[in-house]
């Protein structure tokens, strides 16, 4: 009989407040990932962040690898579920688990983009405050404005310093512009756009101060969590794809361990070595054993002729 669903009921408990919560949509129109995050949201919601797995892979090259072998796992989705100890409802959710971990890693690359903008903004704005700064020198230098009037301008590259340096020069060249207009490379429009780097500046300096601390970490828990979702979905497909393509010996390069590892060889399939143990299964009492069995000594050995019906703990046994 096919297998029954082993997850537990997610809890329908909202997810806390965020800046960066999860808002009304329209299913019909927005990306899957973002459909898919919604989807699963409660499951987030009710995970303990202290039961979350450390994300320790590429996400990008995890995601896309996920979403290149469900294509095949659907195919197989009704022998999945006629397969002993597996948790089917897990493996009908790899495509949701999937995108969600690609939603929420955009959004944790978001939420820390405010942070790494900061010093690419202050880089631009030292060099048009110094240029501001010597046009103005230059024309102190022929008697069409005050030099005095710079001298506290520059000599810093104290963030808030130069976005407020900025501003500054802005209303400064507007208000003598009567007496230096048309007399330098400064022009109106290029001193207003250098007033709105200096406002820039300040805002991307507000929003990496005050709003990512609390941004980043909820970012961070929920891709925590969905990428824990992941895993175990991943791991519990590739489990059954490894016993009922275990003949065939394709898994690796069609369903392949998103951690690599070492590898050793076995009759059907190369495998890495942490996962000769769970694919050295004890299949259904009712496969016959063959004549193909491996020679004596090797890798497979056990692995296989476990397969063939000996008493040995497999991958569908739950300790």
């Amino acid at each position: 009989m096919p297998n029954t669903n082993t997850t537990t009921s997610p809890n329908t408990t909202a997810p806390a407040a965020s800046s960066i919560a999860l808002v009304a949509h329209d299913p019909a129109t927005e990306p899957e990932s973002r459909a898919a995050a919604d989807r699963i949201a409660a499951e987030l919601a009710a995970m303990p962040d202290a039961a979350t797995d450390q994300v320790n892979l590429d996400i990008p090259v995890a995601v896309t690898t996920a979403l290149g072998s469900w294509k095949l796992l659907q195919d197989y989705l009704p022998q999945i579920e006629a397969l002993p100890n597996t948790d089917v409802a897990l493996i009908r959710k790899f495509r949701d688990y999937t995108r969600a971990l690609q939603y929420w890693q955009g959004v944790a690359m978001d939420a820390s983009t405010s942070s790494a903008e900061v010093p690419a903004l202050v880089e631009k704005g030292i060099a048009v405050r110094d240029r501001v700064i010597n046009d103005l020198t230059a024309l102190a230098g022929h008697g069409h404005f005050d030099a005095s009037l710079l001298a506290n301008y520059g000599g810093t590259t104290a963030y808030r310093k130069v976005g407020l340096d900025l501003g500054r020069l802005t209303n400064l060249v507007h208000q003598h512009w009567a007496t230096i207009g048309g007399k330098s490379l400064i022009t109106l429009e290029a001193i207003d756009e250098a007033g709105r780097l200096g406002d820039e500046i300040l805002q991307a300096i507000g929003d990496r101060d005050v709003t990512p601390a609390a941004t980043q970490t909820f970012a961070s828990q929920q891709r925590a969590k969905a990428f824990t979702l992941f895993i175990r979905s991943y791991d519990e497909a590739r489990r059954a794809m490894l016993f009922l393509r275990w003949h065939e010996g394709d898994v690796e390069s069609i369903f392949p361990s998103l951690y690599g590892g070492r590898r050793i060889r076995s009759r059907a399939n190369e495998t890495s070595a942490t996962e000769v143990a769970s694919a050295s299964s004890a299949a259904p009492a009712t496969v016959a054993p063959s004549s193909d069995a491996p020679l004596a000594g090797d890798a497979g050995e056990a692995a296989h002729t476990s397969l063939l019906g000996a008493a040995a703990p497999g991958p569908f046994a739950r300790g």
